[in-house]
């Protein structure tokens, strides 16, 4: 399949990198485009987000929840160049990387979930038995 690929890829400023750790990855990026049209979650957002490399998605499933950068409409090619056009290295880095650490960094996620089991047990005087 690799191969193939880099058939199809010949003479493209396309580079097929191999195994690369995550910050010698993104290091090597200038931003990263998921336009799926049905993206349920996407942990590359959140990597890139992390590591400060601005995100171009669609509007649409998770990535709509969870992107702080630039949202497109799905099917929309046109968006798509616009926005790639538009966005700027070092855009929305601040934001982007505070959202991941309060809302998906282990230690944000950890004590809620532990405070969510810590809630559904039963309380003094309940009638609730395990």
């Amino acid at each position: 399949y690799e191969a193939k690929l880099k058939k199809k890829a010949a003479g493209l400023p396309v580079e097929f990198l191999g195994f690369v750790s995550l910050p010698e990855f993104f290091g090597k990026i200038d931003m990263v485009i998921v336009p799926s049209w049905e993206e349920p979650f996407g942990i590359v957002l959140l990597e890139a987000m992390a590591s400060g490399i601005p995100v171009i998605a669609t509007n649409r499933g998770g990535p709509a929840e969870i992107v702080r950068g630039v949202l497109i409409p799905p099917h929309d090619p046109a968006a798509l160049a616009e926005a790639i056009r538009s966005v700027r290295p070092g855009e929305f880095i601040g934001e982007a990387r505070e959202h991941v650490e309060k809302n998906f960094d282990m230690r944000s996620v950890v004590p809620r979930i532990e405070d969510f089991y810590r809630d559904l047990q039963p309380q003094k005087g309940s009638r609730c038995t395990r």
